[in-house]
């Protein structure tokens, strides 16, 4: 789609646009007022970005839209995630941190991400699913959840309904992992080295990895998060990879230049941390990303069909989503072995 195809579906839509952006807005601001407040326990397992798309596929169950909303629903994604992504360029794609992580256990977490693309990959072929909800949901369960999968969406020609259904499977094996990890940290008697790294390497979401090291202490929670952030720069190879199968050919989204531009930049300046313009990326940054995000998400709900979240192709997707965590988390147990 060009640019003035866009624009014409923003101007002809507005108001389907205006819709999105006050669900956005609503999300956004109910998921920083819980954590505020710290009174809905919901609200410390799902992100603003889940959070928007239910909404706005509630709204959309609920109410019937014309066709001039549904071209504002269409626009609002396309319009804002490229902004979001470059943001998230900014906030979280820092090349420094490479170079913190012990070379051993950043093979086990290359090795590990492979294992989640290939699993999720080649059983999402086998089910007959969708490229999109297959790419999707790979990238979202190997890299960083909700994030990686509005940065893939565009990629890879994603239709609201891909984007939905594989959002939620992935939150539904988050949440199976996130409850697990403490039981298999129990029954095998894990050090709370290897608790941090299994968390980093394997759970989906950054909120999820703080959650199953909270008890950790300081260092070893900063190393899981040192993981999870690493996990990150694996969008670089899986996203021109699966848009050029989409597409045919080679092909790396434009987007893609902007969000290593902005990595380098991030890189750079958290190499001196510590000065004011670290703090506006990693604090101001991180709210605006919400923000615009939660609008481009909510978009995506509104124009989503609930019916297909539950038909066969959303069960299908769970299994992909389950399938790709236990091959991970075998994958963890294994490799840790070796490296202990």
């Amino acid at each position: 789609m060009t640019q003035k195809e866009v624009w014409a579906l923003a101007r002809d839509g507005w108001k389907g646009l205006v819709l999105a952006l006050a669900v956005g807005a609503l999300a956004w601001y109910f998921k920083e007022w819980t954590v505020a407040h710290n009174t809905i326990v919901i609200a410390k397992y799902v992100d603003h970005l889940i959070i928007a798309l239910v909404l706005g596929i509630i709204v959309r169950a609920i109410v019937g839209f014309r066709p001039s909303f549904v071209s504002g629903f269409i626009a609002a994604p396309i319009i804002f995630l490229p902004i979001g992504i470059l943001i998230y360029g900014l906030t979280d794609l820092d090349f420094s941190k490479l170079a913190k992580i012990d070379f051993a256990h950043l093979a086990l977490l290359l090795i590990i991400v492979v294992v989640y693309l290939t699993i999720i990959v080649l059983l999402g072929n086998l089910l007959g699913l969708k490229k999109q909800t297959t790419y999707l949901t790979a990238t979202g369960s190997s890299i960083c959840g909700a994030a990686a999968m509005a940065v893939t969406a565009p990629a890879v020609d994603a239709e609201p309904e891909d984007v939905s259904v594989s959002l939620l499977s992935v939150l539904v094996a988050g949440l199976v992992a996130l409850f697990f990890i403490p039981l298999l940290v129990k029954n095998f008697n894990l050090a709370a080295n290897a608790h941090a790294l299994m968390s980093g390497m394997v759970l989906q979401f950054t909120g999820y990895v703080k959650i199953a090291t909270a008890s950790l202490g300081k260092d070893l929670i900063s190393l899981a998060s040192l993981v999870k952030a690493a996990r990150y720069l694996a969008l670089l190879i899986a996203i021109p990879i699966f848009s050029s199968k989409i597409k045919g050919k080679f092909n790396i989204p434009w987007y893609i230049y902007g969000f290593v531009a902005a990595g380098l930049i991030a890189s750079f300046v958290h190499i001196g941390s510590g000065n004011f313009s670290a703090w506006i990326i990693a604090h101001k940054g991180k709210e605006m990303l919400n923000f615009v995000w939660a609008i481009g998400l909510a978009a995506i709900g509104l124009n989503t069909d609930i019916k297909y979240i539950f038909s066969i192709n959303g069960l299908k997707t769970i299994v992909i989503a389950l399938a790709g965590l236990i091959a991970a988390l075998l994958t963890f147990f294994v490799g840790n072995s070796i490296i202990s």
